[in-house]
């Protein structure tokens, strides 16, 4: 698997979470954590929707990223994950077991009527 490279002044879709401590929400691009800079004109930005964001800095274990403007929001993040997920279910659900049908007719089989 080839590590992406990034560019200063690179834009990127990155993905908002909430962090682990504290309120501000960070973001992830390719297993990257970016920090964002979040300006007025965009105001407020929900977690789990998709922002469209330039690079700003490139640090080793992260990247400041200064946000564009929003994507996807989180309802419609979150209706494709569940559509998805539901589709998956369907795939790895085993089929129903077919019955076998009883015989109660009086006619003879092949193999019967061969052994008289």
């Amino acid at each position: 698997m080839s590590k992406k490279v990034f560019i200063i002044g690179q834009y990127i879709n990155v993905d908002v979470f909430a962090p682990r401590m504290g309120s501000f929400p960070i973001g992830r691009c390719d297993g990257i954590i970016c920090k964002l800079t979040i300006p007025k004109e965009v105001g407020h930005i929900d977690y789990g929707c998709t922002v469209l964001a330039t690079v700003a800095v490139i640090e080793p274990k992260y990247m400041r990223v200064v946000v564009c403007e929003v994507i996807k929001s989180s309802a419609s993040n979150a209706l494709e994950t569940s559509i998805k997920l539901d589709d998956l279910r369907i795939l790895n659900t085993r089929p129903e077991r077919k019955v076998k049908a009883v015989r109660n007719f009086p006619f003879l089989s092949k193999l019967e009527l061969i052994k008289r």
